[in-house]
């Protein structure tokens, strides 16, 4: 039986691109103080991310602009987009489900990857600490305990008391997210939500044991319906 629930962040309870957006009008209002308006920043931002750009999107955008490019200028936006803070919210299905699942709040978490200033400003935002027991950012301990390192799921199950067996995680990619808590006999849920980063992405049938695309199905699969 399911005694205890972590779950992801990005795409999961809040959707990434909302965060995205929001840190892209962060960078617009900074590119338009630095540089006026040389052209729409926010628009030619986001027309990168909806055409797939990642990695070089600021690049991009300032080359077109015609604004020489430095590595301490890029360095400044990548600044402004971590360190800002975010305009983002849980999904509309999150809070009903983790009443519906009928655990204690000390039975639920969350497990992030991500820069620790950037994760816990998205936490702070959405008012983690009010929903769950526990958040666990990986990177406190760096980036090699990231995910699929296991140190977090441990972490998890001495937090929560419970056994491997009894807990389940909730995330959306299948790259990384649950080859090590399925590895320890943690249930593994994925998420496909439409819109998500990663929703397109195959997950192995050996890795993951349900996949739903919204979490109103959760307390069903998990067995928990309230």
């Amino acid at each position: 039986m399911i005694e205890a629930v972590a779950f992801d962040l990005d795409d999961t309870l809040v959707m990434e691109r909302d965060y995205v957006r929001s840190g892209f009008a962060a960078v617009a209002a900074e590119l338009d103080h630095l540089f006026g308006p040389r052209c729409d920043w926010f628009a030619c931002l986001w027309r990168g991310f909806e055409a797939g750009v990642r990695g070089d999107t600021f690049n991009r955008v300032l080359a077109a602009a015609g604004v020489t490019v430095d590595d301490e200028l890029i360095a400044r936006l990548v600044r402004c987009y971590r360190e800002h803070e975010p305009q983002i919210a849980l999904c509309d299905d999150v809070l009903p489900a983790l009443r519906r699942l009928g655990l204690p709040q000390e039975r639920l978490g969350v497990i992030t990857d991500g820069p620790l200033a950037t994760q816990q400003r998205k936490a702070g935002a959405v008012g983690l600490e009010h929903v769950v027991g526990c958040v666990i950012f990986t990177d406190r301990w760096g980036m090699a305990y990231w995910k699929p390192h296991p140190r977090a799921f441990e972490e998890f199950e001495r937090w929560t008391g419970c056994s491997p067996e009894s807990c389940a995680y909730v995330a959306d990619n299948p790259t990384k997210d649950f080859s090590s808590p399925h590895a320890r006999g943690w249930t593994a849920v994925r998420i496909a939500r439409p819109g998500g980063l990663h929703s397109a992405e195959a997950a192995t049938a050996d890795e993951v044991d349900h996949t739903i695309d919204t979490l109103a199905d959760l307390p069903a699969v998990l067995g928990l319906e309230r």
